[in-house]
């Protein structure tokens, strides 16, 4: 019989398989890297993390990351980012609540979203307005108020901004029956994204990503006082 892994070879494993992905959408566009990079750098600079970390040269990983964007062999990208960010995935295997509250706030303010509470955010242009969710692991168990108060507070934005007359969500999480389950039973259409769509906005994203949507009419009578 093969030997069972241990809860750290799979997260090691799990953490490669990101790496992966990152080289691959890397080959595409280097926004996404950066971004990840920026990501980390939140996490290396925030208070919570440095006093776990005392003397840590949070300057050279970054620059070590950045270098690493022009390794051109996946295999060797992937082990060296790896050894790279092990003080962090450290961090966060001790730390995963912390971690997700720093994460969360970082890519909210890099996407350029304006963020709805905890764990959800939103953008909106061309009379569309797109919520973001944010990795929500350690908050699943009150995922559902959370998603319901963002909504309700988007709800608001809309009625102010007569602009907007589409609103959506887009992510490889509606791909899960959970997260899909949730906005269908909250009223949204629900779609898997055209290959068109997720080579424009997803490039080197080889996961299923579904988008959901809903009229301004709807979601006002659903979500509005």
């Amino acid at each position: 019989m093969p030997e069972e892994k241990t809860s750290e070879q799979i997260q090691e494993s799990i953490i490669k398989d990101q790496l992966g992905r990152m080289f691959d959408g890397l080959q595409v566009d280097l926004t996404s890297f950066q971004n990840t990079v920026g990501a980390v750098g939140q996490i290396l600079k925030d208070p919570r993390f440095e006093e776990r970390n005392i003397g840590l040269d949070s300057d050279k990983i970054v620059a070590e990351l950045n270098k690493a964007s022009a390794i051109t062999d996946k295999d060797k990208f992937v082990n060296t980012v790896f050894e790279v960010l092990r003080p962090v995935n450290e961090f966060k295997l001790k730390n995963p609540e912390i971690y997700e509250d720093v994460q969360a706030e970082y890519w909210t303010k890099a996407g350029g979203f304006t963020l709805l509470n905890e764990r959800l955010s939103y953008g909106a242009d061309d009379g569309v307005a797109h919520f973001h969710l944010a990795e929500s692991r350690m908050v699943k168990h009150k995922l559902g108020e959370i998603f319901i108060d963002g909504l309700q507070k988007l709800a608001k934005v809309v009625k102010d901004d007569e602009s907007i007359e589409l609103i959506t969500g887009t992510s490889h999480l509606l791909a899960r029956e959970k997260f899909k389950q949730m906005l269908a039973n909250e009223g949204f259409k629900l779609e898997e994204l055209s290959e068109e769509e997720k080579q424009k906005y997803f490039a080197g994203d080889d996961r299923e990503i579904w988008k959901a949507s809903m009229t301004r009419e709807a979601f006002l009578k659903r979500f509005g006082e």
